[in-house]
């Protein structure tokens, strides 16, 4: 038999509290505050940097995350009904060995899978029921979706129950994250961050993050925080 594919490897922590400057410290404590879902793309297209980029570069931002959320992040797939609470860098490392990358691209179905049960619980007025924190949605994805998958429709149909329901600015923030350099991913992409509030007249929840050249810790991390930097923002 093939020897044993050894566990990826997990980089090296973000720099202590002590060496960030003031703005991603204050974005850090905040993390408590907020439900934080990573929801990764698991299409066949991934598998080449599954193990090897992506899951050590999640893991080592989860890593400096659950410092000051105890509560952990969430995990959840496009096209795996696998769903995950991660409160450290081994436990996402055992999910992305579990999980492979498989079939296409349902953005779509995915975002509202993670989106319409959190508006669910929006709704609730039943006493003693309490209402959940501002959701922090992070999309890893390396192409377009696939045809008829565009989120673009979910994502306008959740805009505007906030605002009819009069909801804070920061109640919902969707950031995308561009994993690879597949031009098609970058303008679909560029497109939601750009397009989505003037063309539909809604609130600003989408942002997105295109590919610098490398996809490790510090990038998954600068993604995730800049959804709380953008939060805090709209607080203030």
């Amino acid at each position: 038999p093939p020897p044993p594919r050894a566990p990826p490897h997990i980089p090296a922590p973000a720099p202590s509290s002590s060496l960030l400057d003031p703005r991603t410290e204050d974005a850090l404590r905040a993390l408590a505050k907020y439900d934080t879902v990573f929801l990764v793309d698991d299409s066949g297209s991934m598998e080449p940097m599954w193990e090897t980029e992506l899951a050590p570069a999640l893991a080592g931002a989860v890593r400096t995350a659950v410092q000051y959320d105890d509560d952990g992040v969430d995990l959840a797939f496009f096209n795996s009904s696998t769903t995950h609470t991660s409160t450290s860098a081994d436990d996402i490392l055992d999910v992305f060995r579990r999980v492979r990358p498989r079939s296409t691209t349902p953005t779509a179905n995915a975002v509202k899978r993670v989106l319409e049960p959190y508006m669910t619980v929006r709704r609730r007025k039943a006493a003693g029921v309490p209402r959940p924190k501002p959701l922090n949605l992070i999309i890893l994805t390396d192409g377009a979706p696939d045809k008829g998958q565009s989120p673009e429709e979910v994502l306008v149909d959740v805009a505007r129950r906030l605002d009819k329901g009069r909801f804070p600015p920061f109640q919902v923030g969707c950031s995308f994250v561009q994993i690879g350099n597949y031009s098609d991913a970058a303008e679909h992409l560029r497109s939601l961050d750009d397009d989505l509030k003037q063309k539909h007249g809604i609130r600003d929840m989408v942002d997105t993050t295109l590919f610098d050249g490398s996809c490790d810790a510090n990038y998954l991390l600068k993604a995730l925080l800049g959804g709380i930097n953008r939060s805090i923002d709209k607080q203030n």
